[in-house]
């Protein structure tokens, strides 16, 4: 068990890692979220979607969880095939665009 934590601890020390290359990786920069002014032609495109808006308007206040969660992911889905950088957080901020387009959360 005392090895285990030192071949750990080894690993962590810079020359280990640099020699690993662990070094080398960049940090993760955190991506800009878009606005929701940015997302609306994106919604409105999502809108044109026949076959996505009317599965939209049956989850709308059914009640029904699941086909909730269904519906925002096909909405995230076909937004992502509009626009490949979409990230998932922004599908659910147009999914509740296309809400607020509908009537809902005034």
């Amino acid at each position: 068990m005392v090895d285990e934590v030192k071949r750990t601890l080894t690993l962590l020390k810079p020359e280990i890692r640099s020699r690993q290359g662990i070094d080398q990786f960049a940090p993760i920069q955190p991506r800009r979220q878009r606005t929701a002014k940015e997302l609306e032609p994106i919604a409105e495109q999502v809108a044109e979607n026949a076959a996505v808006m009317e599965r939209f308007r049956a989850a709308i206040g059914s009640n029904n969880n699941a086909l909730g969660r269904e519906v925002m992911d096909e909405v995230t889905e076909y937004a992502q095939k509009v626009d490949p950088t979409i990230s998932v957080s922004e599908g659910t901020r147009i999914t509740a665009i296309l809400l607020r387009k509908l009537g809902h959360f005034k």
